[in-house]
């Protein structure tokens, strides 16, 4: 009994030097191998970057392709596009009127909110003052 448990655990230990040493050969593997995987992987974004501006560029070059094709002359173009900047005045126009409504708004309500505030503490006070004399 003693002299299997003997060779288990001498078979354990050997199987535990074989992973150990299967470990520190893929570390050094990995050691090796490192900095070639980041040196790539730089290389990797830096076509990534490259391949994002041309197609942006490839956008914009389409995006005029299209709009030349849209108006026969010139002038057209152009009353189209004073119509669309005079659209997008008009909006920012009703925005900001809007926003500086909403803006008057909450001053009042704040106003509101701090005058209710000085009449409730007055009010506690009061009622304080009156539980004193009882």
């Amino acid at each position: 009994l003693a002299r299997t448990a003997r060779s288990d655990g001498d078979r354990a230990r050997k199987m535990l030097a074989e992973v150990l040493a299967a470990i520190q050969s893929c570390e050094q593997r990995l050691q090796e191998v490192e900095p070639e995987f980041r040196e790539r992987s730089q290389i990797l974004r830096s076509h990534q970057e490259r391949l994002a501006r041309a197609h942006s560029s490839m956008e914009g070059l389409y995006g005029r392709l299209g709009r030349g094709s849209q108006f026969a002359t010139r002038a057209e173009r152009d009353k189209f596009l004073q119509t669309h900047i005079t659209s997008l005045q008009k909006q920012l126009t009703q925005r900001s009127s809007g926003l500086k409504k909403q803006q008057q708004d909450l001053q009042s309500e704040t106003t509101k909110v701090d005058n209710e505030r000085t009449l409730l503490r007055a009010a506690e006070k009061e009622s304080a003052e009156r539980s004193q004399k009882c």
